[in-house]
């Protein structure tokens, strides 16, 4: 079985020339590497019996190239001259067979890291969990008692502010012990929103009233700006809502030395996950503070990042951002953030938080008795709730 001719690829691949390969026996070339049973037997095959072959893989020793694995395609074709023929396409495959082989190998190794990683992850949350339970027995105890011993009147004022550094310090520590339960509940993939009926009045008034002694201790404005459409009652996560709504106003207080820091919440006409028109509530808090470049905006979110000088960046673990934009998301929205450098930032979110009016007539829900907006008071704006005029 003569070969009749070979195109230039076939010369290049298995270096070999036309002098060598041209009215040559099939099973001679390359120094006969091609006479194999299997070989013999596939072509006898196609001329006996009009036989296709397709993807056909043969794996052999070539004396110029080695090793190497490739896809044969033959079919008989019949030719006035010289009568029937074997059309033969040959295909080197090594290389592609070498990226599968390791390909597989790949993944064989990602998937023994990844069951690792979360055999590491659950141990991480079993640790941080008993840990957190072990430290937070104690530090109530030392926060609970410091508080008793405050009230005590024959307490002399050293020893007062000493028992305050105590409190504090334990406020401070406990706060930390939080944020890391929450970074390990998101990535474990166990943080959840547990919405329910709450007045926004006086979820304001209580979130604001959370942060006046840091406003007071760094001599600030505080403002409110609350716009008098709001409904009286949302429903929402009154925990995770408070917890972003205290992250950004820590941030704005930790990363501001002159000037104001405002929360303005308004109502608004937005987009919902569905696709439809909704009434969404839009909180912003913006400061007169350092700023932030664009380089600084895109990594802000990230855990254990942060930002700012040496002093700034030792006031906490880099989660508070990180955790409030994993709640807004999964609240249906995200933290947007726009800055300037030496001027200030605003921190906003908008979600879609439905009324108890709007939820009553969508879904005949029956009104808790606990947050019936008769318990509500208006809500104020444009509030100064700490001016630096009377700290002085």
């Amino acid at each position: 079985m003569e070969v009749v001719t070979a195109n230039h690829a076939f010369y290049t691949v298995f270096q070999t020339t036309s002098n060598q390969t041209e009215r040559q026996s099939i099973f001679a070339l390359n120094q006969g590497a091609w006479d194999t049973r299997k070989l013999r037997s596939l072509l006898n095959e196609i001329l006996l019996m009009d036989f296709t072959v397709q993807d056909y893989e043969i794996t052999q020793n070539f004396p110029q190239i080695g090793t190497r694995t490739v896809l044969l395609n033959a079919c008989q074709i019949e030719q006035p001259n010289t009568g029937q023929m074997i059309l033969i396409a040959i295909e080197d495959i090594t290389e592609r067979n070498q990226q599968k082989q390791q390909l597989t190998v790949n993944n064989q190794k990602l998937s023994a890291a990844m069951i690792t990683s979360e055999a590491a992850n659950i141990a991480k949350s079993e640790f941080l969990g008993n840990m957190s339970h072990e430290l937070r027995t104690p530090l109530n105890s030392i926060m609970g008692f410091s508080q008793i011993l405050q009230d005590s009147e024959t307490l002399d004022p050293e020893s007062r502010q000493y028992l305050e550094i105590i409190y504090q310090s334990g406020a401070h520590l406990l706060s930390l012990i939080e944020d890391l339960l929450d970074i390990t509940r998101i990535e474990a993939e166990k943080m959840t929103i547990e919405p329910n009926f709450l007045a926004l009045a006086e979820f304001l008034d209580v979130t604001v009233s959370m942060v006046l002694a840091k406003v007071v201790a760094k001599n600030l404005n505080l403002t409110t700006q609350f716009a008098a459409d709001l409904p009286k009652t949302i429903y929402a996560d009154e925990k995770r809502l408070r917890q972003i709504l205290l992250n950004l106003l820590s941030n704005a207080i930790k990363f501001t030395d002159t000037g104001e820091i405002s929360l303005a919440v308004s109502k608004i006409q937005s987009i919902n996950q569905a696709g439809n028109p909704c009434e969404s509530i839009r909180f912003a808090v913006i400061d007169t503070g350092v700023g932030m470049s664009a380089a600084d905006v895109e990594k802000i979110f990230l855990p254990f990042e942060q930002v700012g000088d040496a002093k700034t960046k030792y006031q906490g673990t880099g989660l508070g951002l990180a955790i409030s934009q994993n709640l807004t998301k999964q609240m249906g929205s995200e933290i947007k953030v726009t800055s300037t450098v030496g001027v200030g930032s605003t921190f906003s979110l908008e979600l879609d938080l439905i009324s108890l009016q709007d939820q009553i007539q969508d879904q005949s829900l029956i009104m808790p008795e606990e947050v019936r907006p008769a318990i509500a008071p208006s809500l104020q704006s444009d509030r100064l709730l700490a001016p630096a005029s009377q700290q002085e």
